[in-house]
């Protein structure tokens, strides 16, 4: 759950890119003649997101009868997202911005494609809005694919317009310290506004993020599992703690929100691992 700064790029322009080499003329015009729509439903967006209000959009909005529903996923298939067209440097400037080539959703996996917040298979007014394109891995894409909140507790958050980056929200529990086993989960904020707690929650729930993350944590921990083992054995529990700080600040230094750094959070935090249980 990554904040990203949202692309400066307007519909307008978007439209423009994806009509300029279109063969149909009469759909050309149409679209031309009817951008103040598009763009009308792209501040009406902006509006919804900020005041998580996505359910009450209406689905299946057409321009008109020429720009309809078919015409408009079709402006992202065969413009858009197409290689070789025009439109595609947009697609591309979009991809760009996924904060260190990764997913901003479970801020693991390699972003590879463009995730369309609201699906466009009901919501093909937003096909090709800015706001509604964002950086994706394929399994997240795939995840929610056609996931529509239908109250404001269900708004994923929203990489554009949801910053949580000052918050250490993530947190790590050793479920079992020998055979060790982990989970994950959003840690317990007292200060944090209920409603944006629910909102991570489901986030995290509707993205598999425990799932994701404890299959990491457990193969970061195979692979350490013999070092601390011999740091145990050789020096003792303090410069096992000792490691295992440093691990864990090392990572917090790069994000605070991380699997590693609430893995290696968890394991120095955890008595009976310092103890050297885990033998």
């Amino acid at each position: 759950m990554k904040f990203i700064v949202k692309p400066e790029i307007t519909v307008e322009a978007v439209l423009t890119a994806c009509i300029s080499n279109l063969s149909d003329v009469a759909l050309k015009d149409e679209y031309t003649a009817k951008v103040r729509i598009l763009k009308s439903h792209e501040n009406i967006l902006e509006r919804k997101i900020r005041s998580l209000e996505l359910h009450t959009i209406p689905q299946n909005v057409q321009i008109s009868a020429i720009a309809n529903e078919t015409a408009l996923k079709k402006l992202y298939t065969d413009k858009l997202s197409k290689k070789g067209q025009l439109a595609r440097e947009i697609y591309d400037d979009i991809m760009i911005l996924a904060p260190n080539e990764k997913c901003p959703y479970c801020n693991h996996r390699p972003a590879d494609t463009l995730d369309h917040f609201l699906p466009k298979a009901n919501f093909p007014i937003y096909s090709i809005t800015p706001i509604n394109l964002l950086p994706a891995c394929t399994q997240c894409n795939k995840g929610k694919l056609g996931s529509i909140p239908t109250r404001a507790s269900e708004h994923t958050l929203h990489p554009y317009f949801d910053n949580i980056e000052d918050i250490q929200w993530l947190e790590c529990i050793i479920v079992q310290v020998k055979k060790i086993k982990f989970e994950f989960r959003v840690k317990h904020l007292p200060r944090t506004d209920v409603m944006l707690r629910r909102r991570m929650e489901h986030h995290f729930a509707s993205y598999g993020l425990n799932e994701l993350y404890k299959s990491q944590a457990s193969s970061e921990y195979m692979n350490i599992e013999s070092h601390l083992k011999r740091i145990f054995n050789n020096k003792g529990k303090e410069e096992l703690r000792e490691f295992l700080f440093e691990a864990y600040l090392s990572r917090a230094e790069v994000d605070i929100n991380s699997w590693q750094t609430a893995l290696y959070k968890a394991l120095h935090d955890n008595e009976d691992f310092i103890e050297g249980k885990f033998l």
